[in-house]
């Protein structure tokens, strides 16, 4: 699928969504670059999340999003939390390596 974008160059879709995912993973998984697990885990105040649940709750969105919606596969089949505000919750086995 091609479409024509800016300047008439033509622009393909799902590389660039491939690029754009790709470049904000990398992202938020730099903001644990340089943390212990406890670091990561703990909320910088009461009631937020931790950067670890930041991540994880992205990939929960992503999975929503790409899998879910895409597939029609139901949350719990992907491995997926069935409610949204489970998706900020960080298991005793998340840890950092596992976010890469």
């Amino acid at each position: 699928m091609h479409q024509r974008h800016r300047n008439d160059h033509p622009f393909d879709l799902r590389r660039d969504v491939d690029r754009r995912l790709l470049e904000y993973r990398e992202l938020i998984l730099a903001s644990l670059e340089g943390l212990t697990e406890e670091e990561a885990r703990s909320a910088p105040i009461p009631g937020a999340p931790s950067l670890l649940g930041v991540v994880r709750h992205t990939a929960y969105v992503e999975g929503v999003w790409f899998d879910e919606r895409i597939t029609g596969r139901p949350r719990a089949e992907i491995g997926l939390p069935v409610a949204t505000a489970n998706s900020w919750k960080v298991r005793r086995s998340d840890d950092i390596a596992a976010r890469r």
